[in-house]
């Protein structure tokens, strides 16, 4: 507000309005002596420019004060609460919105600039001579924003494209033409000193009538940079119109060549147009229309093509990783200079995921063993106590994971301090067990008789993860005995588990069938110890074994306490000439598939679970789904009973317009 005010005398700054549209509050100008009112004022904004800054950019162009360049802003017009809650949280609720001067909706259509600002972007490796920053990501973009009036944002008044400063331009980050550490090198802020010095006037009007011939001048002026950049690139981008007709013939080639491509290749994509005419074309161009956002907007400048030659540009499409199941289509369409342009050419490229990795884990307690302290070594929670959560993370996905992550944190009891709360693992191949170790501080003040910490397993280049609450019972503090040290073996006289405290209330680590022997390095009264993969300890029931003197032993493999469903269904085309698909096959868990339902899009389209008092751990399904036109994210998830999810995702895209008989083919 007080950065609008310095320079307004007079005039609303901003308004908000609640539910139903009604005005709350509306904030204006006051006069001062020191307002900054008899100088040319130019406003630059961009996808960057939120909430305050585009109130000031609103009030200073609504009020005739200043003149709006560069491109049109994020679209943050909310205003919210934030409400502490008993349990230290806090909840921010949206209690309103900002309106413009001319009471116009801010939130996710933004501050359309007067003059919009188009980078151009020539890099070897791509050139963005249309897309601008189209990619930009605003509030609209986000996933659950509110959303504004349904209009569309008003259009610019001028437009003028300007060539970016190359070595400025990450790869692949095109928005960042925004923010030039080197303001020399500022393009937007050099157009902006360039107009500033062409006008005296204090208001947005008539600057605009002033600069009129300037944006002439500055349009002129950067077109000819970017035909010299472009020629430097081997692209003749000069204008000419030749006496006689070309024939421009397109064509289209995806190296290497193959049916589909696996997620992390490179495909190169090849466009070629031969003049088969006896004039020249001029600025051909060629550019990718697609429901694929690695697809679209892809630009081909070819520029001068004589007769009986040809041109070509070729992008490199680096498949991500993580790229799921997906069939595109894609069309590439022309323009040329004098309208000489050849019939559009059709594309598919079908992607293949790689195989993915899938988690199951088990977790025991142990004592964490610093220095200067001996721990009680029990495998229980106690009050003052400093422990480590051993968490033993398997592979039972059919893909490697090589950058992972187990994390915990306290959901409960403030008492609770996470010391050490997330761990990479590293390469985890399929089958590969490996076991992290968190700490934490049970304080002696916890009075609780129990806390929960939220355990989740992540694999960040796939974005798999497996999410599970662990509760954990506080006992009194109490002094444990001493373990006396053994080296022994002992023989199962019944099936028998192994624990991963001193206490049959703790978590199963093993299993040891009758007769089998397994060597022990601990005793207390009741209880044998013995050591377990990954640096944790086993607790023996003394009940269930007796010693032995057989030199034999057997090597326990790891109880995976937590194991997620599996789904197995039928393949379904990836490409569909029908509003409808059907996904049959079925959900396997160890223990109990809770329910499985389908996703299309974010909206659940099928759901199902066993009857009312059925415990199954296989259910079958067969669901039939809507598609809409293009592109669908299909998710199959299984939960089961613990609480575990499997879900299965991949791309289905849709043309129902085939099924109606339209005609339409695409190659």
């Amino acid at each position: 507000m007080g950065v609008s005010d310095r320079f307004l005398e007079k005039g609303v700054i901003v308004a908000t309005v609640g539910q139903g549209k009604r005005q709350r509050e509306v904030q204006k100008a006051r006069y001062s002596e020191k307002d900054i009112t008899l100088c040319p004022l130019i406003v630059i904004i961009d996808a960057s420019s939120a909430s305050g800054s585009e109130i000031v950019a609103a009030a200073l162009k609504e009020n005739d004060r200043a003149l709006t360049i560069g491109d049109r802003s994020f679209g943050k017009g909310t205003v919210q609460q934030l409400i502490d809650l008993a349990d230290g949280s806090a909840l921010k609720l949206t209690v309103a919105k900002y309106l413009t001067p001319l009471y116009r909706d801010i939130q996710t259509l933004g501050i359309t600039p007067d003059v919009n600002l188009v980078p151009v972007v020539l890099g070897k490796e791509n050139i963005l001579l249309e897309k601008g920053t189209a990619g930009a990501l605003r509030e609209a973009d986000m996933r659950g924003h509110l959303h504004g009036e349904v209009n569309p944002p008003e259009p610019p008044l001028v437009s003028l494209k300007y060539l970016a400063a190359l070595e400025e331009i990450p790869e692949g980050e095109e928005e960042s033409v925004y923010k030039q550490k080197d303001l020399s090198k500022d393009n937007q802020l050099q157009i902006a000193l360039e107009l500033i010095k062409n006008t005296a006037s204090t208001t947005r009007e008539q600057m605009l009538k002033d600069l009129w011939p300037s944006f002439e001048k500055i349009r002129q002026a950067e077109e000819e940079k970017i035909i010299k950049a472009l020629a430097d690139l081997g692209i003749d981008w000069r204008y000419g119109k030749d006496t006689k007709t070309p024939k421009p013939v397109a064509s289209l080639a995806l190296q290497p060549l193959k049916e589909k491509w696996t997620a992390g290749e490179t495909v190169n994509v090849t466009l070629t147009v031969e003049n088969q005419g006896e004039g020249a074309l001029y600025r051909m161009y060629g550019i990718i229309e697609s429901k694929n956002l690695l697809l679209d907007k892809l630009e081909f400048p070819l520029g001068r093509i004589d007769k009986g030659t040809s041109k070509s540009y070729t992008h490199k499409i680096e498949l991500p990783k993580n790229s799921l199941d997906r069939s595109d289509e894609f069309t590439i369409k022309f323009t040329e200079l004098n309208g000489n342009v050849p019939k559009d050419v059709y594309g598919t490229l079908t992607v293949e995921a790689l195989p993915r990795p899938e988690f199951a884990f088990s977790y025991q307690i142990t004592e964490a063993n610093t220095e200067g302290r001996r721990p009680d070594d029990d495998g229980l929670v106690q009050k003052g106590e400093l422990l480590d959560l051993l968490v033993t993370v398997r592979n039972i996905g059919k893909g490697a994971s090589s950058k992972n992550v187990v994390a915990v944190r306290n959901l409960s009891q403030k008492e609770v301090f996470v010391e050490e709360g997330s761990k990479e693992l590293g390469e985890l191949a399929p089958g590969e067990e490996k076991t992290a170790r968190l700490r934490f501080l049970v304080k002696e003040a916890l009075e609780a008789k129990e806390f929960s910490m939220d355990l989740v397993i992540t694999d960040l280049n796939f974005g798999v993860y497996l999410s599970q609450k662990l509760t954990f019972s506080v006992m009194a503090p109490k002094v444990s005995p001493s373990v006396v040290e053994v080296d022994k073996r002992i023989q199962a006289v019944r099936p028998t588990w192994v624990f991963g405290g001193r206490s049959t209330e703790s978590p199963v680590m093993c299993q040891i069938k009758k007769g089998s022997i397994v060597r022990v390095n601990g005793w207390v009264p009741g209880w044998y110890r013995m050591g377990l993969p990954g640096g944790g300890r086993g607790w023996i029931p003394a009940t269930d074994v007796s010693e032995t003197s057989v030199e034999k032993e057997e090597v326990l493999a790891l109880h995976l306490q937590y194991m997620p469903p599996v789904i197995e269904f039928e393949k379904t085309p990836l490409l569909l000439p029908s509003s409808r698909m059907t996904l049959s096959g079925s959900a396997r868990d160890d223990q109990m598939v809770k329910h499985l339902f389908v996703m299309v899009n974010n909206e659940k389209a099928f759901f199902k679970s066993p009857k009312k008092g059925e415990k199954v751990k296989e259910l079958a399904f067969s669901a039939e789904v809507p598609l809409k036109e293009g592109p669908n994210t299909i998710t199959i998830v299984a939960r089961d009973d613990a609480g575990l999810s499997y879900a299965q995702t991949f791309v289905v895209s849709s043309k129902p317009a085939l099924a109606k008989g339209s005609g339409v083919e695409t190659p």
